[in-house]
């Protein structure tokens, strides 16, 4: 029997597919819990480090199974370093499949992400970082400006007064968000303002060097422009603003 398994023409790891399966049959809910994720890891950890097939073979277990949150999260927050290659694929997956966010376009290079991921006091992954962004997009209300807080107003979709207000707010930023601008904001010395860059700098003064700063900017919904901030410590909440 061969080492690899052909699925739509592309090869991968037989062996690690095989324990996935393994691990869903028979037990549990049927879902991949943090013991299992740590099984599949440590099977193609063979002291020669992770082949690409094997890569791709464990990131397509992430798109195809059922996994507890803190099990995908943590799978996913591995690979992000092991597999920079799967970089652009794992984050179109969070942003359109886990968030169901379509068409955003999102700029950042991967040679950005590699060196504020190797920061000395950074604990948490891009991956961790973006999916944090993401939440935060679609759930943050205290700033009174915040996408979703013009949403609620503009649409007066105001929670505990209107039918599923949330889940109307959500379809409406989300309608918005087609037509929107998501920017990993690199990290440099940006508090000499007099500079001219081609990104806005946070208005409050965030610095990369302490969280992981993106920015957004949403036409189609008004002329502010935003910032996600999420802390590189893990310590503070992370928070959205807006500024026009």
């Amino acid at each position: 029997m061969s080492f690899y398994k052909i699925i739509d023409g592309q090869r991968y790891d037989r062996k690690v597919l095989e324990l996935a399966e393994e691990l869903i049959q028979g037990k549990g809910d049927g879902r991949i819990s943090r013991d299992d994720a740590t099984q599949l890891l440590n099977s193609v950890q063979d002291g020669r480090g992770i082949t690409e097939t094997e890569n791709r073979s464990l990131f397509y277990i992430l798109d195809h199974f059922n996994f507890t949150d803190s099990a995908r999260g943590w799978l996913s927050d591995e690979l992000s370093i092991n597999a920079p290659i799967e970089l652009p694929a794992r984050i179109s997956n969070i942003i359109e499949d886990e968030y169901d966010i379509q068409r955003l376009v999102f700029e950042y290079t991967l040679k950005e992400i590699e060196a504020q991921e190797a920061l000395p006091h950074n604990k948490v992954s891009f991956i961790a970082a973006l999916r944090a962004a993401m939440e935060t997009l679609l759930s943050d209300e205290e700033d009174a400006e915040s996408p979703r807080s013009i949403i609620i107003n503009v649409y007066e979709l105001f929670p505990g007064e209107v039918d599923r207000a949330d889940e109307r707010i959500q379809s409406r930023l989300r309608e918005h968000l087609i037509d929107a601008n998501l920017q990993l904001l690199p990290n440099v010395d940006w508090t000499d303002r007099d500079q001219d860059f081609d990104f806005n700098p946070p208005e409050q003064g965030e610095s990369a060097e302490d969280s992981w700063v993106f920015g957004l900017y949403i036409p189609s919904l008004s002329d502010h422009f935003y910032w996600i901030i999420v802390d590189r410590a893990g310590e503070a909440s992370p928070y959205i603003y807006g500024f026009n």
